[in-house]
């Protein structure tokens, strides 16, 4: 508060230019610290994927996009409440935890990993997050971005299943089997080719094909063995 006894007009005046200054200086400060952060966060909301920036001291959520609203089906009020490990499957993040790498991401940025969430609603989805270190208010922070790629993964998930399901139906196959590569080498071959030969896998595969037909079969084989 200003002292207006024993204090000339001048003097006043002054105090209330040298106030007015300090104030406008002030401001100035803020302003340069809060439009950048304001015009950033305004561009993350064109942005086709998610942004999460968070405080690696207690991963407290610092910002979320529109995007991140959509992705993890809690508001963008309700995730500045959340930590940022709040929205991880707890599978994944004990899985992180083990292997210390809520460390790495802090430390070695940037860097990626492909994470389950846990929608608000309880629904799992798989999020590619790409993680890096920033500046955020004057403080470093850890901005993640996230891309939903669960399809990519069920599809992934379906694949594997079929090739579990076909390897079985190979290699329980009444009838012999192998595959060959271009030099005649054996990369694989199924039980009832090895009963066929009278060898054991390991015994087969990595060889070529001739090392198991004698000289004679050679001759009467067919043009395809008798290139090797």
């Amino acid at each position: 508060m200003l002292n207006y006894q024993n204090k000339t007009k001048k003097e006043l005046i002054d105090e209330l230019i040298a106030l007015k200054s300090k104030y406008s200086e002030i401001n100035s400060n803020e302003h340069s610290i809060i439009e950048p952060e304001k015009k950033f966060e305004n561009l993350t909301e064109t942005f086709p994927f998610a942004i999460i920036i968070y405080s690696p001291q207690n991963n407290s959520i610092l910002f979320a996009n529109k995007e991140a609203e959509k992705l993890t089906g809690y508001s963008q009020d309700k995730l500045l409440l959340m930590s940022f490990w709040d929205i991880i499957h707890p599978e994944n993040f004990q899985h992180i935890k083990d292997r210390g790498l809520s460390k790495l991401i802090t430390e070695v940025t940037p860097s990626r990993l492909e994470l389950q969430i846990l929608k608000n609603q309880g629904e799992e989805k798989w999020v590619n997050f790409a993680f890096s270190t920033i500046e955020y208010g004057e403080k470093s922070a850890i901005m993640a971005t996230a891309f939903d790629i669960t399809e990519k993964k069920e599809a992934e998930i379906i694949i594997r299943k079929n090739e579990i399901r076909f390897r079985a139906l190979y290699e329980h196959a009444p009838l012999p089997y192998l595959s060959l590569n271009k030099k005649g080498i054996v990369t694989n071959i199924n039980n009832a080719f090895t009963l066929e030969l009278g060898y054991n896998i390991k015994e087969i595969e990595n060889h070529r094909i001739d090392e198991f037909v004698s000289q004679n079969d050679k001759k009467n084989s067919s043009p395809f063995l008798k290139q090797f």
